[in-house]
């Protein structure tokens, strides 16, 4: 895979990253760039659309976020007027959001003598993007049993100890996509199932609204 569908898979596609904790690497459910600076933006859940300038109502947003977002828009917009130059009589339908718009040019600018300045521009959106959000933050449930499986804790291999650790089975990744996991079983949680995993585990309601943010 080419350099620049890298990177257009960070801005638009749900990726996995490997956490390291103290008991061991983790991976962690990474959301689409694209997607987190559009709902810190539009807290609504609007800002799956074309021009994401706007706010949701009620919720303050940082100005540098909403001028973020719209510079990224001009660039996406050049962009795929490059792509439609390379492919005359093919265009992208109106309406299209802005992560399908990224993906459209980055299959046509791909390999084109186009292709660095859109590596160029996907590579600064990135890195100012992940300079807002922190990287997902992975929290072991310690003592905890996996309604599924009944499994506490789970062995994982310790490349310092060069042995098997037992570990929490069921974990949570928090983050803008934030997820429950076991790793005895496998059984993930999402959404509003992590408030359902929640009240079945006994985690105060504090808490449990924290897992479910």
């Amino acid at each position: 895979m080419s350099e620049l569908m890298e990177l257009v898979d960070r801005l638009t596609m749900e990726t996995h990253r490997v956490v390291h904790l103290t008991s061991g690497p983790v991976i962690a459910v990474v959301p689409p760039l694209l997607v987190e600076l559009q709902e810190e933006v539009s807290p609504s859940g609007e800002g799956g659309g074309g021009s994401g300038g706007s706010v949701g109502a009620g919720a303050p947003v940082a100005l540098d976020l909403v001028v973020l977002l719209a510079r990224i828009e001009k660039d996406v917009t050049h962009l795929v007027w490059l792509a439609r130059s390379l492919r005359r009589g093919e265009s992208l339908r109106p309406g299209r959001g802005l992560c399908e718009r990224v993906r459209w040019a980055a299959s046509v600018l791909d390999g084109s003598g186009d292709e660095a300045e859109m590596v160029k521009l996907a590579r600064s959106w990135a890195r100012q993007i992940e300079a807002v959000f922190d990287p997902p933050k992975v929290v072991p449930l310690w003592d905890k049993t996996c309604p599924v499986c009944e499994h506490a804790r789970t062995p994982r291999w310790d490349e310092g100890q060069e042995d098997w650790v037992n570990v929490a089975a069921l974990s949570v990744t928090m983050g803008r996509s934030t997820a429950a996991r076991c790793g005895e079983c496998g059984t993930e949680w999402r959404g509003e199932e992590i408030m359902g995993l929640a009240e079945k585990l006994g985690i105060p309601p504090a808490v449990l609204h924290l897992l479910a943010a």
